[in-house]
Formats: structure tokens, C-alpha cells, sequence
């Protein structure tokens, strides 16, 4: 949340500095960056304006660098995403420039966030791995967490069986090094529980995450949580708040309420999701710096436009988050892609179709998570539903996923949060009290 002191302060030194003065071009670039979660857009635009005339005209290219990387963060939402991918790439050529080690690291760092959002997640680990002798060249810790950050986000989306177990190793690493650490714990860990069914036994916990000012950022997981614990009431109250959504967690926050918006029937919330999002189709729905993913924005619409009663377009969004998952290893979401595609599918009358989509390696390995004929569910929480109340809630695979990495399929209808393989054992956690 926006800091009135430090913002205050920057205000009062901007005052005071000439316009050839280098520091005012730095205290312009920090004030637009202590501006991120503002509502207001227009003044982080302009700050970053004049903060880039002045670094030009002083012909700096460090300057210009300072003032990019401000531009990056204080701009960081879906809609600019072409925008930071130029910038990252701008930052390389300064890198290039001057041997900057600090902008070369800006550069890849902020080249696989980028891919990561574009849903090229195999691309971002690569990018990422790249960077390990920058990161070590630095010298910076703050450097090594957000990079091993978002490694763990990637793995967490890639259904990695000891997801839960990275997340708190990266808590044990640097959590009293760094205040976004225990945050960052928090969300991940209830990332891993959405994905296995367990999220309707965090609500205490989720509710203890939205109060004060975090309350924007985490109520779409409460509402989440609320509703697959089985409190109807709770989860349709938190959705009805018209809290203004921080851009650079727009895509997770506004797939979250997708799900409930979708269990709950409500079709204008529905409408309005689905506008918001359809222009991100293709990507996946990462927060600002990487520190957790709900997953592909193409499944979300996908659902949405089911759940209006626009069974083309389902199709073909469903059939693309698909492909999409099977491509970059989103085990996961090739799961629950299914799934809403089989529903779609058997409310179109399509029953030959529906089996289809469970076809090839992944396909099978879905279908042995979930299979086709058995498509009514219990939903989360217990409450089973048809094909008049609300299919895509009942498509949601959560209580019974079970990544074939995890070793065995949960029995239907079971909850089976740990499953054991010889390759491993995975857990779930249903508290958030961060590991000792």
C-alpha cells in the first residue's frame, strides 16, 4: 500500500531540486514507484515523463535505466504488458552499454516475468537459470529471492510435487531478510491448496490475510474459500465488495472471483469478468513480481462465457487452455481445462466430442484424474450439483486433483489431500502459520 510518509517526503525534495539536478530525476522515478497501488494512474504517468526527459537530456544511461525500472513497477497491470516487454529489452541495451550488472538483472528478471505472463512458462525457467551468475555477480539477496520466487510460482503452476516444500524452504531462506517474504508464503501456500481442494479449510486463516490494507489484494481467495467451505452467505458478501482491484493483481483477483462469481450464478458479475478479461486470453493470471499465479486467463473465460450461455466461445477457450496447459507442463490446469471442456461439451449435446477431449498422453492422464462419464461432482463443500446449477462449479477438479506426479488418483469424490509415490510424498497445508 501507498507509504504517505515516504511519498511526503519525495514530494518535499522534488520541490527543492533543479531541473539539473541528477536527484531529481531519481526522486521522481522512486516517488512514481511508491505511487504503484495508488488508484490514480495519471501522476505515475507523469512523474515517469518529465523523471525520462531530464535522464535524457543529462544523457546518463544508468539514469535512463533508474527511471525504466520505475516505469516497470509503477505501470505493472495486464494492459501494459507490450510496454514492459520494450523496456525490458531497453534495459538490456543499456546493459550491454555500460556492464551494469544491477541492469542486466533487471533486464532478464523482468524478460521472464514477461514470459511467464504470456503463459510461456518453460521460456521464463530458462530465462531464470540464465540469470543465476548475474544474481550471484550482484550480490544482492533481494535479487536471489525474487528470482527463486518466481521459480516456485512456475513450479507451483507446473503441479510440482514438492511445491508446498519449496514455498516453505523459501520462507526458511530469506523470511527475516525480507518483509514480502511471509506474504509471499501466505499466498503461494494457498495456491498449493486451491490446486489439491483444501483452500475451504484456510477461511480463518484467509480472513486474518484481509483485513487492514491488505484486504483488496486477498479477498478474492477468501471469497474462494468461503464458498467451498459451504458459507454461500460469506462468499457472496465479500464478492459483493466494490473494492478497486490493484492492477498488477488484476488477472489472479479477477480469476478468483470468476469461480465464485460462476458458483454463485451470478450472471452480471459474470458478464462484467469476462469483458474485463477476454482481451488477456492466452495468458496466465500472475501477480505483479511473480509472487503467485491463480492459473490460465483462457480457462477463466472459458468458464465465464459457459456459465453465459455462449457454448461456442467456451469451446474454443476451453480447447485452447488445453493445448496451452499440455504445451508448458501445467498439469493442473490441463486437469481442470478438461474438466470445464467436458462440461461444456455434454451441455452442447456433444457426448462423442466430450470424450474426445480427454485424447493424447495428457489426456489420458487426465482422464484417469477425472474421468468423463463422471463429470457430476460433489462441488467444493460438499454440495453436489447438475447441469441447471451451475456446471462450472461442478467442473472445478480442486477436492479431487491429483497430479499423476503425486502417485495416485484420488478416489471419486474423496478429498486426498496427501498422496505418497515413490517419487515422493506432497502436503497441504490448512493454517498459515509460517513454518518455524
Amino acid at each position: 500500500m501507498p507509504d504517505v510518509e515516504l511519498i511526503e517526503l519525495c514530494e518535499g525534495a522534488i520541490g527543492m531540486l533543479a531541473d539539473t539536478d541528477p536527484m531529481r530525476v531519481r526522486i521522481l522515478a522512486t516517488l512514481a514507484s511508491h505511487l504503484t497501488f495508488a488508484p490514480e494512474r495519471e501522476p505515475r504517468v507523469k512523474l515517469i515523463e518529465e523523471a525520462n526527459d531530464l535522464a535524457v537530456q543529462h544523457g546518463d544511461p544508468l539514469l535512463t535505466a533508474e527511471v525504466l525500472h520505475a516505469e516497470f513497477v509503477c505501470l505493472w497491470e495486464p494492459a501494459t504488458l507490450d510496454r514492459r516487454e520494450q523496456i525490458a529489452r531497453d534495459l538490456g541495451r543499456l546493459a550491454r552499454a555500460t556492464g551494469d550488472p544491477q541492469t542486466e538483472f533487471l533486464s532478464g528478471f523482468f524478460t521472464a516475468y514477461c514470459l511467464a505472463e504470456r503463459g510461456d512458462l518453460p521460456g521464463s525457467v530458462t530465462r531464470l537459470h540464465e540469470l543465476a551468475p548475474v544474481v550471484e555477480t550482484t550480490k544482492s539477496d533481494y535479487y536471489e529471492f525474487l528470482t527463486t520466487r518466481l521459480m516456485v510460482t512456475l513450479d507451483i503452476m507446473r503441479s510440482a510435487p514438492d511445491a508446498q516444500q519449496q514455498v516453505d524452504e523459501l520462507f526458511h531462506r530469506f523470511g527475516a531478510k525480507h518483509v514480502d517474504a511471509e506474504t509471499t508464503w501466505m499466498i503461494q501456500t494457498a495456491v498449493v491448496a486451491y490446486q489439491a481442494g483444501t483452500m475451504g479449510e484456510m477461511v480463518h486463516a484467509l480472513q486474518a490475510m484481509t483485513t487492514g490494507p491488505q484486504a483488496t489484494i486477498w479477498s478474492a481467495g477468501l471469497a474462494v474459500a468461503l464458498l467451498w467451505s459451504g458459507d454461500v452467505a460469506g462468499a457472496e458478501n465479500v464478492l459483493g465488495r466494490t473494492d478497486e482491484i490493484p492492477r498488477n493483481y488484476f488477472g489472479c483477483r479477477c480469476s478468483g472471483r470468476a469461480e465464485v462469481a460462476v458458483g454463485l450464478g451470478r450472471r452480471d458479475l459474470c458478464q462484467h469478468l469476462y469483458d474485463q478479461l477476454l482481451e488477456y486470453a492466452g495468458r496466465a493470471g500472475i501477480t505483479g513480481s511473480g509472487s503467485s499465479s491463480f492459473g490460465l486467463v483462457s480457462r477463466t473465460i472459458g468458464m465465464l462465457a459457459h456459465a453465459l450461455d455462449d457454448t461456442r466461445t467456451a469451446l474454443e477457450l476451453l480447447s485452447a487452455a488445453v493445448e496451452q496447459a499440455d504445451s508448458i507442463g501445467a498439469v493442473f490446469e490441463g486437469v481442470s481445462s478438461r474438466r470445464h471442456l467436458a462440461v461444456a461439451l455434454r451441455a452442447a449435446g456433444d457426448g462423442t466430442s466430450r470424450h474426445a477431449c480427454w485424447g493424447g498422453a495428457h489426456g489420458r492422464r487426465a482422464a484417469r484424474l477425472h474421468p468423463p462419464d463422471h463429470v457430476d461432482q460433489p462441488a467444493p463443500g460438499g454440495r453436489r450439483t447438475n447441469s441447471g446449477q451451475a456446471l462450472a462449479l461442478a467442473a472445478v477438479p480442486g477436492a479431487w486433483y491429483n497430479s499423476e506426479q503425486y502417485g495416485s488418483v484420488c478416489e471419486r469424490g474423496s478429498r486426498c489431500p496427501v498422496a505418497k509415490s515413490s517419487r515422493g510424498a506432497t502436503s497441504v497445508r490448512t493454517s498459515f502459520r509460517a513454518p518455524p
